[in-house]
């Protein structure tokens, strides 16, 4: 299935950046661009259009505009949102008109391509809906009630549901999730009216009410969870109770301990506040992505406490966990600072997918706990990874002062001051970072170059020793011995071509 999407920024350079993006990979179309969205938008009526990507801020319409036109005449288009750190304020106007996925600029590959890649998983999902529903040919008029669609006879589809009822009897809708075949094991259960599936593991069942209670039993006994409506008559609002059962159902997420959710259990949602949260979340997700010194746990474990209270949706909650994922990722991203090795890819691999983790949450208690969790490792990780950069960096401006200034006197303190540490901690740190202590280093590094100097042609000893920061030639003769196993006049004469008369001072040869 081959997803068409369209592209709609007042800047021509964003347009040509994305432009380049690999589409075709994730199975998608980039069908046109617009710099205008009104046109974007007139355009989309007229041709098959499965993404809308806009940014947040253009002139004319903005993309929350835009996003709000699409849902109320093409409900079926998703829109994925671009917007910088400083627009987050636009969240909660962005969640009112059904944006599917924001997305943070600038734009990340890897970020945009998750973002196009659950766009089409969700549209797979609505066709794989429009397949089963035409599949079941008996559930049909029970499918297209609960989709909120007219059938061609609703008295004579009805009589076949309800086994001649009149449709005016009571009843309740039940929403059962599970593997088994629900509509198998219902088929001689007393009360149910219907029994279909709209997508994989979601069932949903038509109970009359005089029935409701046994059938709750009945769920009971073979462990099933279910999320129920409040009573209805007739079939005018079964859509609007199977909604409601639905929303039970997800509100398990919130409530883990209950195995039968009813509607009117669920309490009512402060949405100023909910909103109110989801735009600390993107915040949040800003601070954690700059890495702020603070330990971010505790304001990720009270934001998620923060949504229960104010009774959010189980989808609220998960997209308030995508912001911050978002923000966890970046600072990933830019804490590993494009640095390779087996140390960096190890500390990353043990870090969990926050995307996966959030679709696969059992419950809000077990994403927040697993969340907070993979934050604070995430930060440790990039804590470290930035502390081994700055070590690196400091280690390498001592061995720069060395090589540079070795030719001088230059002491233990003269180097732990040229990089900012006292000299007893330097001396520790130097040996753990080199394997040796500092003076063992300098004088190695001594020998090294005065090896070099006494190979070349005029060379003297006593020259070479005081070239290299020895000063007596004497102690010279001491320490090169020591190290190469034989005198400095020893060593012109080994190593210099045979051709080369040497000047040997008879003091320091053997």
């Amino acid at each position: 299935m081959i997803l068409h999407a369209i592209l709609v920024d007042d800047e021509q350079l964003a347009i040509d950046g994305l432009t380049v993006f690999p589409w075709e990979s994730y199975g998608v179309e980039l069908a046109a661009a617009f710099l205008d969205p009104r046109a974007a938008f007139a355009w989309c009526k007229s041709h098959p259009v499965d993404v809308v990507i806009a940014d947040v801020r253009m002139p004319g319409m903005t993309g929350i505009e835009l996003a709000a036109a699409m849902r109320s005449s093409l409900p079926d288009v998703l829109v994925i949102l671009l917007s910088g750190h400083s627009e987050f304020s636009f969240a909660q106007e962005a969640l009112r008109h059904g944006v599917f996925r924001y997305v943070l600029k600038p734009i990340d590959d890897e970020e945009f391509g998750l973002a196009l890649q659950d766009a089409a998983d969700v549209l797979a999902e609505r066709e794989n809906q429009k397949h089963w529903t035409k599949r079941i040919a008996r559930d049909f008029w029970f499918r297209e009630r609960l989709l909120d669609r007219r059938v061609a006879s609703d008295a004579q589809d009805l009589a076949l549901l309800d086994h001649g009822d009149d449709g005016e009897r009571e009843f309740a809708v039940f929403v059962v999730t599970t593997e088994r075949d629900l509509t198998l094991m219902t088929q001689s259960v007393e009360g149910v009216r219907g029994c279909s599936t709209l997508r994989h593991g979601e069932w949903t069942v038509l109970v009359g009410i005089e029935s409701c209670e046994e059938f709750c039993a009945w769920l009971e006994r073979h462990d099933l969870h279910a999320g129920m409506s409040r009573s209805q008559r007739g079939t005018t609002n079964l859509r609007e109770a199977f909604l409601e059962a639905r929303n039970a159902a997800a509100a398990r997420f919130v409530m883990p301990d209950r195995c039968l959710i009813r509607s009117e259990d669920i309490p009512v949602a402060d949405q100023k506040m909910v909103c109110e949260a989801m735009v600390e979340a993107g915040a949040l997700a800003e601070k954690i992505a700059m890495l702020d010194d603070a330990d971010c746990s505790a304001e990720v474990r009270g934001l998620f406490e923060r949504l229960i209270r104010y009774g959010a949706s189980a989808d609220a909650i998960r997209r308030a966990a995508f912001f911050l994922a978002v923000g966890v990722q970046r600072l990933l991203a830019v804490g590993a600072g494009g640095r390779i090795g087996t140390d960096v890819e190890s500390a990353i691999a043990s870090i969990p997918d926050l995307f996966s983790l959030i679709d696969d949450a059992y419950s809000v208690h077990e994403l927040a706990t697993r969340f907070t969790d993979a934050t604070a490792a995430v930060q440790a990780t990039v804590f470290r990874l930035r502390s081994q950069e700055r070590a690196d960096a400091r280690l390498s401006r001592a061995l720069d002062f060395i090589h540079r200034s070795y030719r001088s006197p230059i002491s233990l303190d003269d180097v732990a001051e040229h990089v900012g540490m006292n000299a007893s901690r330097f001396s520790v740190w130097f040996k753990s970072r080199k394997g040796m202590n500092y003076i063992d280093y300098l004088t190695q590094y001594r020998i090294e170059n005065a090896k070099r100097l006494l190979l070349s042609d005029g060379s003297r000893i006593r020259d070479v020793a005081e070239q290299t920061g020895f000063g007596d030639p004497r102690y010279f003769g001491q320490v090169f011995k020591r190290l190469v196993g034989v005198t400095p006049g020893r060593f012109q004469l080994l190593h210099r071509p045979c051709d080369t008369e040497v000047e040997i001072n008879g003091t320091l040869d053997e």
